[in-house]
């Protein structure tokens, strides 16, 4: 069993992945942390790091009104509204950033950017306490650095989560393929959406597709969160053909990430993952499903000290890039193995 993960340089090493009964795969704690990337992580979630702590710990989360609820309000978009309107009414709203951008100029037109409320076609995040369906995923950026590193940075849209278990896909994992370029018992189906890009939808279930959309018109589609339906292949083909809907509605991801009953709880418990709540117009961001870059903008619509772990780790990273490409081009130089680490110590 694996044991409880701890923070920072002690977090476990011993972990092995297991398998339970149901084929659902536990995650393994990577065996090597960056001690200097971990010690910068958590300066930056720190409470003692905060700037203005008096004005931190006066402000209140208490709004000063509620929004208004108009007919046909989703629970997540109002919940969205709360902590929208709990930030303003905080006088350290003013020292922060704005958490919500219009969608309109960064979604592709048409695909991706249909909703039925104005507010949820903002980009807007917040944190939740814990895993829900719909919800984002986002993998702690110390983990996975060294294991299972189809993770590393990953943005999960979980599908469902209950008593039985949990699911999702990841968004942000594209591969080099075409959907129509699979091959499979559905091929003749597949070949409808020639220009779909494929994704890697996790680690669990070898022959498993999931299809995401926005349309919430098509028949047969299951709702994960407002705005956001998964389908299957069969059902995208049939209303592509039927006229009903273009091949870009759709996305297509080749296997999910898959947890045992309670192990998403642990997991989330114990910092792997941070829990959000996401509009459907960033989740479904088309321009932000290409790798990191979408990681780090859900952490930046956030706000806060979410928005700060985004900007250390980009800073750590481009740090690290000039590191590695001093030291290729010192070595391409000649320069003996122990000039090139002085040299590195030099420039840090």
């Amino acid at each position: 069993m694996q044991s409880r993960i701890r923070s920072g340089a002690e977090a476990s090493t011993s972990c092995k992945a297991h398998t339970y009964s149901n084929g659902l795969i536990k995650r393994p704690v990577p065996s090597r942390i960056n001690k200097r990337f971990v010690h910068a992580v958590r300066q930056a979630v720190s409470d003692d790091d905060r700037s203005g702590d008096q004005t931190y710990q006066k402000a209140t989360s208490v709004p000063d009104f509620v929004p208004v609820v108009e007919p046909g309000t989703d629970w997540r978009e109002f919940r969205a509204r709360l902590v929208a309107s709990s930030r303003a009414a905080s006088p350290a709203a003013a020292a922060e950033p704005a958490t919500t951008s219009s969608s309109s100029s960064s979604a592709p037109e048409g695909a991706w950017a249909t909703t039925r409320s104005s507010f949820n076609q903002l980009e807007w995040a917040h944190e939740l306490s814990k895993p829900e369906a719909g919800c984002l995923l986002l993998a702690h950026p110390y983990m996975f650095r060294e294991r299972q590193t189809y993770f590393y940075q990953a943005v999960i849209l979980l599908l469902d989560h209950g008593p039985d278990g949990s699911y999702g896909i990841i968004l942000n994992r594209p591969t080099q393929y075409k959907v129509s370029q699979i091959k499979s018992t559905v091929h003749e189906l597949l070949s409808l959406f020639s220009d779909n890009r494929l994704y890697m939808g996790g680690d669990c279930g070898d022959t498993a597709m999931v299809v995401l959309t926005h349309r919430d018109d098509i028949e047969g589609v299951t709702q994960v969160t407002e705005g956001v339906y998964h389908h299957n292949v069969h059902g995208a083909a049939a209303a592509v053909a039927a006229g009903a809907a273009e091949p870009a509605d759709f996305r297509f991801f080749a296997q999910y990430a898959g947890w045992a009953p309670g192990q998403l709880e642990e997991e989330c418990k114990s910092g792997v993952w941070f829990c959000t709540a996401a509009s459907p117009a960033l989740t479904l961001n088309a321009e932000l499903s290409n790798g990191r870059a979408m990681w780090h903008a859900v952490l930046q619509v956030m706000g806060g000290d979410h928005a700060r772990v985004s900007d250390i780790v980009s800073e750590v990273e481009r740090r690290d890039l000039r590191a590695a490409t001093a030291r290729l081009q010192q070595q391409q130089q000649g320069m003996p193995e122990q000039e090139v680490s002085e040299a590195e110590q030099d420039q840090q």
